[in-house]
């Protein structure tokens, strides 16, 4: 995981950062801007994969900071993927709007609808796009292998396609890997 340091950024309470902790962004709404009083100034919209998200920071032991983080892109991913299904639900009176004619069964509790697998195929197949974008920007290359992986060529007709011999093609295969694998997780 990359070690991003935010220790110049100012807490969502303004709170000073104390020894042995480090500052780490939090994913917040609007919602919670309000609810918990904070600090409009010490907020960030950061664009990520094409959509903005509003950030706050608070303080975490630095040893916690690694495991924070994981949690804070976790929540970034959930909530893209929450409103690239209907922007309705970026509250809490969208999401019972959305969910009014949803049935209640006396012997279960209450949950939405799932959402269609289509929906999700579409959202999975835009962050597969996102993804070869990025690892585009780093070596055109990788992202034209991507590109060919996608399509469902096979690793012999990848090399063929690019026109090197076994061992190197292999090689720069693994090497698109890699890359979209450094890049996903460091998301």
């Amino acid at each position: 995981m990359a070690d991003y340091n935010y220790n110049d950024r100012k807490t969502y309470n303004n709170k000073p950062l104390l020894e042995g902790y480090s500052i780490i962004p939090i994913f917040v709404t609007w919602e919670m801007v309000n609810y918990f009083h904070m600090d409009k100034d010490n907020l960030e919209t950061w664009r990520v994969r094409g959509h903005k998200v509003l950030v706050a920071f608070d303080m975490v032991p630095t040893d916690k900071k690694e495991n924070a983080m994981k949690v804070f892109w976790k929540d970034v991913r959930d909530n893209i993927e929450m409103n690239q299904y209907d922007p309705m639900l970026t509250s809490y009176e969208g999401l019972v709007e959305s969910t009014s004619d949803d049935h209640y069964d006396d012997d279960k509790a209450f949950e939405p609808n799932p959402v269609p697998s289509m929906e999700r195929t579409v959202l999975l197949a835009k962050i597969i796009d996102d993804l070869i974008e990025e690892v585009r920007a780093l070596d055109p290359e990788c992202g034209y292998i991507l590109d060919l992986i996608k399509e469902g060529k096979a690793n012999k007709e990848i090399i063929e396609d690019l026109g090197y011999g076994t061992t190197y093609g292999y090689s720069r295969i693994k090497d698109a890997h890699k890359t979209a694998r450094r890049l996903y997780d460091q998301n």
